[in-house]
């Protein structure tokens, strides 16, 4: 088990939401089809259950995740909607951005 036990959050929304995602949520990669978008899921899912780690999976629209971030006021990042997904209100930590410039 890993020693910060925090989970990893899967988001599953719906098919017919794949292109609101695809514009408001996505940030490059390959991931072009909602089919290689559950690929990943999949592979998280295993990598993260290898590692030790418990993994939480949500299903909500995109609108309905939009909508949590904002009743939070957090920005639509990667860290923030998983908060969201995991169920928390509390602030998540911000990313270590110290090697950027």
């Amino acid at each position: 088990m890993t020693d910060d036990n925090k989970p990893a959050a899967l988001w599953l929304f719906p098919e017919s939401d794949f292109p609101r995602w695809l514009a408001t949520c996505h940030q490059g990669g390959y991931v072009r089809t909602y089919r290689q978008y559950l690929r990943q899921l999949d592979m998280l899912k295993q990598s993260a259950t290898a590692q030790g780690y418990a993994c939480v999976r949500r299903e909500m629209t995109v609108q309905a995740m939009l909508d949590a971030l904002a009743a939070r006021g957090w920005p639509n990042e990667t860290q923030y909607r998983a908060a969201v997904i995991a169920g928390g209100d509390a602030l998540p930590e911000p990313p270590d951005r110290s090697d950027t410039k």
